[in-house]
């Protein structure tokens, strides 16, 4: 993918070494007269998006135990309106570096 730059896997690497690493995927709200997908295919499709990003950091040796791997579908939209523009900015990915325990 292209956000997994080298850029970005270093930056994640000095800043929290030890850090777990939460993975939070996002879809478009739902709108019927869009004809977007159930509650269930957008928690699916979130949780396809986080799993493809921990995926890729583990390409990039990354412990696989450092990462929560979780899906909010539909429910924390950053943009709300009708428009195509809008509903794209609801599909993403958000990385939060969490403390240990």
């Amino acid at each position: 993918s292209d956000w997994s730059s080298d850029v970005c896997s270093s930056d994640l690497r000095v800043l929290y070494p030890k850090q777990m690493i939460q993975i939070t995927g996002h879809t478009d709200p739902l709108k019927p007269d869009f004809g977007e997908g159930s509650k269930f295919s957008n928690v699916t499709l979130g949780l396809k998006r986080a799993e493809e990003v921990m995926d890729s950091l583990i390409a990039l040796d990354f412990s696989p135990g450092r990462f929560i791997v979780v899906s909010r579908g539909a429910k924390d939209p950053v943009a709300v309106g009708g428009e195509q523009k809008d509903l794209e900015k609801n599909r993403r990915v958000e990385i939060i570096s969490t403390p240990n325990e």
